[in-house]
C-alpha cells in the first residue's frame, strides 16, 4: 500500500519522512472516532447529536473506480461510516469537482518531480480547484516557490522535501495505488527512458529520435 503523495523515484521525493506514519488499523479508528464523540448505533453505524456519519465520495466512471470505490466502503462500514458513492463520467466529473459538494474524491493525477505535483495541487492561489482540498497554508506556499525560485538542485530539494513533510503530516491525500508507467514503442526509436509516473510519458517528445 503506498502511503505517500509523491513516487519515490520522483525528482525530490523526500525519503525521510515518517513512512509508516499512516497504516490500515481499524481498532484505532473506531478508538479515534469515539473520542470525537461519533458513537456506534445498533447497526454499527456512527451518529454524533442525531447526524449519522455519512460521506459523500465522487469518482469518475469505469471499473478500477468503482472497484476502489466499493473496497473504500465496505473498510468505512467495517468502523461505522457510511460512504455515498457518485460516479460520473469524464465530461461531468470535473464540474462536479468544483462544487465542492463532497467529502472525499479520487483521482489519477501525472508529474514529473515533487515540485511539480506540489506547484499543481497544494499552492493555496489554486483553491478551489486543482487544490481541492482547499488547503491554505503560508508555509507550504512559501517553501513551494522557495522550491521554484532555487538557483541549485539542493536549495530546490530542501525547500520542496519540507513542503512535502507538511502535507504527508496533514494527511491531505491517502494515495490508494501506485501505477508504474509502462510504455511500448515501435522498433523504428532508439531506446528512450519514459517521463513521469503517469500521464506525460514522452513530456515534450523532445528527446525521441528514430533508429537508424
Amino acid at each position: 500500500m503506498p502511503r505517500l503523495p509523491i513516487f519515490k523515484a520522483a525528482l525530490d521525493f523526500n525519503a525521510d519522512m515518517k513512512l509508516d506514519a499512516f497504516r490500515y488499523d481499524p481498532e484505532r479508528a473506531k478508538a479515534l472516532l469515539d473520542e470525537a464523540g461519533w458513537k456506534a448505533g445498533g447497526d454499527g453505524m456512527r451518529a454524533k447529536d442525531g447526524v449519522p456519519l455519512s460521506l459523500t465520495f465522487y469518482d469518475f466512471t469505469g471499473n478500477v473506480s468503482r472497484q476502489t470505490a466499493e473496497t473504500m466502503q465496505g473498510d468505512l462500514r467495517k468502523v461505522g461510516v457510511d460512504m455515498k458513492v457518485e460516479l460520473y463520467d469524464a465530461t461531468i466529473v470535473w464540474g462536479k469537482l468544483k462544487t465542492q459538494d463532497f467529502d472525499l474524491f479520487q483521482m489519477d493525477y501525472p508529474y514529473l518531480s515533487a515540485g511539480d505535483a506540489m506547484n499543481l495541487y497544494f499552492l493555496s492561489a489554486n483553491m478551489p480547484t486543482p487544490n481541492r482540498m482547499n488547503w491554505n497554508d503560508p508555509e507550504t506556499d512559501r517553501l513551494i516557490k522557495a522550491g521554484n525560485g532555487a538557483v541549485n538542485a539542493q536549495a530546490r530539494y530542501e525547500a520542496f522535501a519540507k513542503a512535502q513533510a507538511i502535507i504527508h503530516d496533514a494527511v491531505l491525500w491517502k494515495p490508494l495505488v501506485e501505477e508504474r508507467l509502462t510504455v511500448i514503442a515501435t522498433g523504428r526509436l532508439k531506446p528512450f527512458k519514459p517521463h513521469g509516473v503517469s500521464g506525460a510519458a514522452f513530456y515534450n517528445g523532445l528527446d525521441l529520435e528514430a533508429a537508424n
